[in-house]
């Protein structure tokens, strides 16, 4: 997959070594995340189940080359609609981009619900993850 440059962010295909770098730097309130949904697994191996369940859906978000962020999209159906579930484990370094990040991940989103077919999106989050809702 060719990478898509937006200013001093692009986004790529999703790879393993990719999913390493981040495992090792992840914002404490994805850490958080992954364990209460995957509480018997260790990082690297959360995301290589998001990547597998996003197929051909993940991708990586790097600034200046270095990952910040992995999101992806898992398509399935929910009440009979085609449905997206969106998933995003990222870096502090995201919070250095905020306002390229949000643009940015709004472009995706909707690019991959075009890719996808996908009706709707669907995501969950800890109630007690405050970040994230």
């Amino acid at each position: 997959m060719i990478a898509v440059d937006y200013g001093m962010l692009s986004v790529s295909g999703a790879e393993p070594e990719d999913a390493k770098y981040l495992a090792e730097l992840l914002r404490p309130a994805d850490l958080r995340e992954m364990r209460v949904s995957f509480p018997d697994l260790d990082p690297i191996k959360v995301f290589g189940i998001g990547m597998e369940f996003s197929k051909p859906f993940a991708r990586t978000i790097k600034d200046q080359q270095e990952p910040i962020a992995m999101f992806g999209l898992v398509p399935t159906i929910m009440e009979g609609k085609k449905t997206g579930v969106v998933w995003l484990l990222g870096t502090e370094r995201i919070k250095a981009n905020r306002m390229r990040f949000l643009r940015l991940t709004s472009y995706w989103i909707k690019r991959l619900m075009e890719e996808t077919g996908a009706q709707q999106l669907f995501t969950q989050a800890d109630s007690r993850n405050k970040e994230h809702i």
